[in-house]
C-alpha cells in the first residue's frame, strides 16, 4: 500500500501543508483552473489528429495569401532557386594527400551537377523538374507537413549516365494498410522494431481523395516499402521530419499550433471586405414618410383615405419616370414626402489594422520570419531594426537548411556517391577504406544556399574584408554567406585579368601595385589589398596634404 507523503508531524499531508510552490501548478488561480491537460507521447498527440490538422494547414495554403507568402519566404531563405554543393572529402580519414581530395571533390561536383541538373529531368521519376524543383516541392511539404518523403528508384533502362531516380511522395499516402490502428510496431504506416528504427514504409497506391482520378482500385491498395535495401544499409526511403520530441514517428507541420488565428484573421478579413462591397454598392436609401402606425391605419378595411396600395403604385410609377440613381454628380428628385438618406460606411474597422498586424506577427514568429517578411510592410524598420531582424532570421534559416541538408538533400548526395564509386568514376585508393566503412569521409560536403543578402552594401563588404584580414574568417566563409563558390570566383578573377591584358584593358584597382613618394622623396610601391587599405591610404593623403597647407589634422588634434 502506498502512503501519501507527509510533513514532520507524520501526520499533516504535505500537498496540504502550503499553496502550490509554481505558479505553473496551481489548481486555485483564474487562469490555471480547470487546465489540466494530460501527458501524451508524440504520436498519441498528433496521429489521431494528423489528417484533419493537415487538410486544414492545406486549404490555409490553397486560399490564404499570407500562408503562401509565410511558406514561400521560408523556402527562399532556406534553399532559394536551388543548393549548390562543395564537396570535401575527408582526405585525412581516407588516408590520402589533400590535393587527391581536391581531385576527388571536383570530380564529385561534376558528377553530382551532371545529375541533379540533367535538362531531360532524368533524376525525376517523373521526368518533370531536376533535383532542385523536387527539393522545392519536398520543402513545401516539410513545412507545410512537417516532413518530406522521397523514394529512389533504380532505372537503367532509361538510357541516362546514372541510374539514379527520385520520387516525391506526398505524406498524405503514408499511412497504416485498410485503415488499421496504430500499433507498437506500425504508427503513421511507418513500420518499426523493437528499438524504435524503420523498417519499412507503408504507401497507398493513390492519394485517398483521388477515387476519381486515378484507377479507383489503387485508392485501397498499399506498397510495403523497405526502408534500407539488402545488406549495404542502402536506403530505400528518404525521411525527413520535423522532430520536437522524442519518439516521434511522423512530423509537425509549421501550421499546427497558429492554425485556429489563421482561420479568425481569415474570417475577419473575408467578413471586413464583405462589409465594405456592401456598403459600397448600397450607398443610400429613400426613406417612406409613412411610420408603423399610419401603414397599420391604411391597411384597415374600415380607414377612409387613399389606400397603402394606391399610394405605393404611385411612388413606382414616379420612380419609373424620373430615375432615381446616385450617378455622378446627378440630384435626386423624390416623390412628395420622400426622404433621401446617405448611409455612413463604418469601414474598415478602426482595429482591424492592429488585429490583422498583430495575428501576421504571430505567423512570422511561429515560421521563423519576420513580420516585414511575410507582411511585404517596410515602413516601420530603420536600418538598425531591418540589420537585426535579417541577423536573426538568416540563423534560423541557417539552422533550417543544416536539417533539411541532412535530413534529405544529404541522403540523395550518399546514393549518388555510391553509384560513383561502382561506375568506377571515383577510384578508391587501396589504402582508402571502402565507402560504407567510411560514408560520412566519402561524402562530407558543404551545402551552399542563397545569399544573406546586404543592409548597407558598403559596410557589410568592409566588414568581410576586415574579418578575412584579421585571419577571423575565408574567402570560402565569405563567399557562401553570398550563395557562390569561392574557387569559381578565383578562376573568374584569373580570367579577367587574363583577357583584360590580351584586350589592353586596364586592369582593375584590386590586382596592381601602386607606387607613390613620400614626404622625404622616396619612392615607395605597396600593393592594394583590401577596401580597408584604400580608406586609410586616402585619408593619409590627405592629412599629408593639410600638413603641407599648414592645417591641422585628426591626428595632429588626438597628439
Amino acid at each position: 500500500m502506498n502512503k501519501a507523503l507527509v510533513q514532520s508531524d507524520g501526520i499533516t499531508p504535505l500537498r496540504a501543508s502550503a499553496t502550490s510552490s509554481h505558479d505553473a501548478a496551481s489548481q486555485r488561480s483564474v487562469e490555471m483552473s480547470g487546465y489540466y491537460p494530460s501527458l501524451k507521447s508524440a504520436d498519441a498527440a498528433l496521429l489521431p489528429e494528423r489528417d484533419l490538422i493537415q487538410g486544414r494547414a492545406w486549404d490555409q495554403y490553397r486560399n490564404s495569401g499570407w500562408a503562401v507568402s509565410g511558406v514561400q519566404k521560408l523556402r527562399e531563405g532556406v534553399i532559394g532557386s536551388g543548393l549548390r554543393l562543395s564537396a570535401k572529402p575527408n582526405y585525412r580519414a581516407l588516408n590520402q594527400s589533400f590535393e587527391w581530395g581536391r581531385e576527388t571533390a571536383r570530380l564529385l561536383e561534376q558528377g553530382w551537377i551532371n545529375w541533379a541538373g540533367d535538362p531531360d529531368f532524368l533524376c525525376d521519376v517523373e521526368m518533370k523538374t531536376d533535383f532542385n524543383g523536387m527539393c522545392a516541392i519536398a520543402f513545401n511539404h516539410y513545412a507545410i507537413d512537417g516532413e518530406a518523403i522521397a523514394v529512389p528508384y533504380w532505372m537503367p533502362e532509361r538510357g541516362g549516365r546514372y541510374a539514379l531516380a527520385l520520387r516525391v511522395v506526398d505524406p498524405d499516402r503514408l499511412c497504416n494498410p485498410d485503415a488499421q490502428p496504430d500499433t507498437p510496431s506500425l504508427r503513421g504506416g511507418v513500420e518499426k522494431n523493437k528499438d524504435g528504427a524503420p523498417v519499412a514504409y507503408h504507401f497507398r497506391n493513390s492519394h485517398p481523395s483521388d477515387l476519381s482520378t486515378a484507377n479507383f482500385n489503387d485508392a485501397f491498395k498499399w506498397t510495403r516499402v523497405p526502408a534500407f535495401v539488402g545488406s549495404t544499409r542502402r536506403r530505400g526511403v528518404i525521411h525527413a521530419f520535423m522532430r520536437d520530441k522524442a519518439g516521434a514517428t511522423r512530423g509537425r507541420g509549421l501550421f499546427t499550433p497558429i492554425l485556429e488565428r489563421m482561420q479568425m484573421e481569415r474570417r475577419w478579413s473575408k467578413t471586413e471586405l464583405q462589409s465594405a462591397l456592401i456598403h459600397a454598392v448600397f450607398a443610400a436609401f429613400v426613406k417612406s414618410p409613412f411610420d408603423q402606425q399610419m401603414a397599420n391605419s391604411m391597411l384597415d378595411p374600415n380607414a377612409t383615405g387613399e389606400s397603402l396600395s394606391s399610394y405605393q403604385d404611385a411612388r413606382s410609377a414616379y420612380h419609373d419616370s424620373k430615375d432615381l440613381s446616385l450617378d455622378g454628380a446627378r440630384i435626386p428628385k423624390l416623390f412628395p414626402g420622400e426622404e433621401l438618406q446617405l448611409l455612413r460606411s463604418e469601414r474598415p474597422n478602426s482595429g482591424f489594422s492592429a488585429f490583422q498586424e498583430t495575428c501576421l506577427r504571430y505567423f512570422a514568429a511561429s515560421l521563423g520570419i519576420s513580420y516585414e517578411q511575410i507582411s511585404m510592410d517596410w515602413s516601420k524598420v530603420n536600418y538598425s531594426s531591418a540589420r537585426a531582424a535579417l541577423l536573426e532570421v538568416w540563423r534560423h534559416f541557417s539552422i533550417c537548411r543544416a536539417e533539411f541538408v541532412r535530413d534529405f538533400v544529404q541522403q540523395v548526395y550518399v546514393l549518388l556517391v555510391e553509384e560513383m564509386i561502382d561506375r568506377g568514376e571515383i577510384e578508391v585508393p587501396n589504402n582508402a577504406p571502402g565507402f560504407r566503412e567510411a560514408v560520412a569521409a566519402w561524402t562530407r560536403a558543404r551545402w551552399i544556399g542563397p545569399p544573406r543578402g546586404y543592409i548597407d552594401p558598403v559596410k557589410e563588404a568592409t566588414a568581410a574584408d576586415m574579418r578575412m584580414q584579421s585571419a577571423l574568417s575565408t574567402l570560402e566563409d565569405e563567399a557562401a554567406e553570398q550563395g557562390k563558390d569561392w574557387e569559381e570566383i578565383i578562376e573568374q578573377r584569373r580570367y579577367e585579368r587574363q583577357t583584360m591584358a590580351e584586350n589592353g584593358v586596364p586592369p582593375p584597382e584590386w590586382s596592381v601595385s601602386t607606387t607613390e613618394s613620400g614626404e622625404d622623396g622616396q619612392v615607395t610601391t605597396t600593393t592594394v589589398t583590401s577596401s580597408v587599405d584604400r580608406y586609410e591610404r586616402q585619408m593619409a593623403k590627405l592629412q599629408a596634404k593639410a600638413r603641407a597647407n599648414g592645417l591641422p589634422t585628426s591626428s595632429d588634434a588626438a597628439a
